[in-house]
């Protein structure tokens, strides 16, 4: 509780109007301005008795892990970040994961998974961002789309997505449970070797995910994995001339699942090849299928 106080005071500190000659015992009382400065020592800074209101807040939002405050077991934050981060599973690997913080960040948002193509796999989390999806992201498109966005990379080791299925659903739980984030708005979308992974996870884990997009990806089991995914919307984007990961795969999946009643659409560019898709459907910097994927559209 003493984070929260120290938050709510750097809160009414910001929004009053700062005298810059004014110190900060001018301001609030004696006894906070000591709180304020024990705080502010014990993250490594060295205050002047003389500081303006402002400065305090400054460094106690600083203190506070760069302007998150923290009241109660809510969080706040007002800035977006993308932070490198990595999760322990329990058979002993680690997956490394980008999480994607929104802006005025709070408990029960959405959360977007985004699995990544083959080009994306390895044990260096940088090489994820060579993907078109994860530069957007990263480069700030997003940053006032009301959700977070996690992107774990495939390890080298591994073949596909499918094989750490189980450890991928740990991995969101966890993050689901440490930013409290509405577990019913929980979607998935992917490229390439990661659309085809989306897939093969939603159906292993059917009902897990609220919304389901994949871009360039397919399936082996048409009949079977449709009647897993009848019961979740689902969107799919292919090429028309992809010859990497054919699209009649996709189109026939999509076929399947309207067959059985599901909320399903395949969007098929004509002309387009494998690696034109991403940037077809993120176009309109994501818009569309974003608000797609957290339920605002």
């Amino acid at each position: 509780m003493k984070k929260a106080a120290y938050a709510i005071a750097a809160v009414m500190l910001l929004s009053a109007s700062v005298m810059p000659t004014a110190s900060s015992a001018d301001i609030i009382s004696e006894d906070w301005y000591q709180k304020s400065v024990e705080l502010i020592s014990e993250n490594g800074e060295n205050p002047q008795k003389e500081l303006t209101r402002a400065d305090v807040a400054l460094l106690i939002c600083k203190a506070l892990s760069l302007q998150t405050a923290e009241i109660g077991d809510r969080q706040i934050q007002t800035e977006s970040s993308f932070e490198a981060k990595s999760f322990l599973t329990s058979n002993g690997d680690t997956i490394g994961y980008w999480l994607f913080t929104p802006r005025n960040a709070n408990e029960n948002m959405p959360m977007i998974v985004y699995l990544h193509g083959s080009h994306g796999q390895g044990d260096d989390l940088s090489t994820v961002l060579q993907d078109e999806f994860v530069q957007m992201v990263s480069g700030g498109d997003f940053d006032n789309t009301p959700a977070y966005i996690i992107i774990p990379q495939l390890p080298s080791k591994y073949k596909s997505w499918r094989n750490i299925n189980s450890e991928l659903i740990d991995m969101i739980d966890n993050t689901a449970n440490t930013y409290h984030i509405d577990k019913s708005n929980i979607s998935l979308t992917g490229y390439s070797m990661g659309g085809t992974g989306a897939v093969n996870l939603a159906a292993d884990y059917p009902g897990y995910f609220s919304r389901i997009a994949f871009l360039s990806g397919s399936t082996r089991n048409v009949a079977e994995t449709a009647s897993r995914l009848s019961g979740t919307p689902i969107r799919a984007f292919v090429g028309s001339e992809d010859v990497i990961v054919k699209p009649e795969s996709a189109v026939a999946l999509i076929g399947a699942i309207k067959q059985n009643g599901g909320d399903a659409e395949v969007t098929v560019f004509d002309g387009a090849d494998h690696i034109a898709v991403p940037s077809l459907v993120f176009a309109d910097k994501g818009a569309g299928l974003i608000n797609w994927l957290i339920g605002e559209s």
